[in-house]
């Protein structure tokens, strides 16, 4: 039992904004834990998204709940630990955009701006 869950501690997931030389890692927020969908609530404006660093766990959905609060379009990439995208989405001048991935894979994921 002890095992088991020692394993699954094992494989959180740390998704964090990537942008050279931007801002540094905001304190981690929960997606929860479990199997099921999570949503976490995002703003994205220039240059950065609130927040940056998200912790999930294995075969946890997210649906990313982003709302853009600047006054220009953004774009919201999701990839792998594999470096692949795995989510792309335009995020239009102050509308909201609903973004849903699938965490099947333990590792680091990073969304872009």
């Amino acid at each position: 039992m002890k095992r088991k869950t020692a394993g699954r501690l094992a494989v959180l997931f740390v998704l964090q904004f990537v942008f050279a030389g931007c801002a540094h890692l905001q304190k981690p927020v929960s997606a929860g834990t479990g199997a099921g969908t999570k949503v976490v609530e995002m703003t994205a404006e220039s240059y950065k998204f609130t927040p940056n660093n998200i912790w999930a766990t294995e075969g946890g959905v997210i649906v990313f709940r982003i709302k853009n609060v600047s006054s220009i379009t953004h774009d919201f990439t999701l990839k792998n630990p594999d470096g692949r995208t795995i989510a792309d989405s335009d995020l239009p001048a102050g509308k909201t955009t609903e973004v849903r991935a699938d965490f099947s894979k333990p590792g680091r994921y990073e969304y872009l701006l």
